[in-house]
């Protein structure tokens, strides 16, 4: 991917996804002509699946795109603050990762939590050691394709 900035991600058909600041869009490598755009921003990589794209935005949303046409399909609020109520402890999300039928964010706050690529459902969450996951994914690539938590043999849910 030379030449592209490092939020850049090649897809397929000739187009290139950027992700930065408070915009995301697509545009075509050959002409740079926009296929579209959408007003959020993210710090993290984008997980991109067939005809869907996965991000993490700076307001702690997980957003799944349609990749043709930059349609929102669901969006799902993650947890702002360990104390929401007094808007105290802010958490820190990394992520997503797309295991199997599931994304997975790990948090500052300890905890993992899976959520439904299909309905932005949350499907369960579970806690790590207090350390927390951000900013490191806490998620290492397995041969063939599998995915373990960090510290542990292999991660299945």
């Amino acid at each position: 991917m030379a030449g592209l900035p490092s939020e850049g991600r090649r897809l397929p058909g000739g187009f290139v996804l950027h992700i930065g600041g408070d915009l995301g869009w697509v545009m075509k490598c050959r002409t740079g002509n926009r296929r579209w755009e959408q007003r959020f921003g993210s710090s993290q990589g984008p997980w991109v699946a067939g005809d869907f794209i996965y991000l993490l935005t700076n307001s702690n949303e997980i957003v799944c795109l349609a990749r043709q046409t930059g349609g929102i399909r669901w969006v799902t609020q993650l947890q702002r603050f360990e104390d929401e109520e007094d808007k105290e402890d802010p958490v820190f999300w990394s992520g997503p990762v797309l295991a199997g039928d599931r994304l997975l964010v790990g948090g500052s706050h300890g905890e993992i939590w899976s959520i439904s690529p299909y309905t932005g459902r949350l499907l369960g969450r579970f806690d790590i050691d207090d350390s927390g996951c951000y900013p490191r994914p806490p998620f290492r690539r397995r041969p063939a394709g599998r995915f373990a938590l960090r510290g542990h043999r292999y991660g299945r849910s």
